[in-house]
């Protein structure tokens, strides 16, 4: 396996209309093994309860991120373990079964066996992801990762903020859906970093896709559009997406 080298790994902790998000694409990370720290960017000092959230976040997104990829490096011991177990079956019942059996069931009793072993080894892997060393050390990393202020998360909150205050959510359903064309929805003027950028299309798509297909039905919609308000309104009282949040991205230009 070829090494890579070692990099910090940029989390964003952004205050909503509905909380807080923790911006990370950590549990999706294809290379785990390569971090060296973690930095926590805010535009404030965390909280007590802030901080707590932000580390339970991460070490689930921890676990997520070792176990497949332990699973994926365990990928050929697995298909190999199942095949075999498939195969075993498959010529013990035509075989050594004395009463035939149709093939068509020897196929499907051999195949819930490969199932059978291929789920075992997968949550084999799932208990060793718990005791492995990867975890422990994400784990440590996650416990002393530093928070950095960044100002230019300012704009992000107050955007959200003043959105979520401004408007109500049917208000706002029907502004993002163009229902409502008496007043334009708030700009958001600033420009984004680089790295935040990155960092948020990759939470989106991996992480939040629901937001992300909201997102690209209101940068197609060109005009008057009663069922994608009502879906968005539906989707924000069963709180599957925040409105707020939304709006910042579509403003955003993400």
């Amino acid at each position: 396996m070829n090494s890579s080298p070692a990099s910090d790994k940029k989390v964003y902790f952004i205050r909503t209309g509905e909380g807080d998000r923790t911006i990370t694409s950590l549990e999706f990370d294809e290379r785990p093994e390569d971090i060296s720290s973690f930095e926590i960017v805010s535009s404030g000092l965390l909280t007590v309860n802030e901080r707590k959230r932000v580390d339970e976040y991460l070490l689930k997104a921890a676990y997520s991120s070792a176990t497949k990829y332990i699973q994926e490096r365990h990928y050929i011991l697995r298909l190999l373990l199942s095949t075999f177990a498939f195969l075993f079956i498959y010529l013990f019942l035509s075989l050594v079964v004395r009463d035939p059996i149709p093939m068509l069931d020897e196929i499907l009793i051999s195949a819930l066996f490969f199932t059978l072993v291929w789920t075992f080894q997968m949550k084999r892997d799932g208990a060793a992801a718990e005791k492995s060393k990867l975890l422990l050390e994400l784990g440590k990393m996650i416990g002393d990762a530093e928070v950095v202020i960044d100002s230019s998360l300012d704009p992000v909150e107050s955007f959200i903020y003043e959105v979520d205050h401004r408007y109500d959510p049917i208000k706002l359903a029907n502004l993002l859906s163009l229902v409502e064309m008496d007043e334009e929805l708030l700009f958001f003027s600033s420009t984004l970093s680089q790295s935040f950028r990155k960092e948020l299309k990759e939470y989106l798509t991996k992480s939040d896709r629901k937001s992300l297909g909201y997102l690209e039905m209101i940068k197609k919609n060109r005009g008057p559009n009663r069922r994608l308000a009502a879906r968005l309104l539906l989707s924000a009282s069963h709180r599957e997406i925040d409105l707020a949040f939304l709006a910042f991205l579509f403003r955003a230009g993400l």
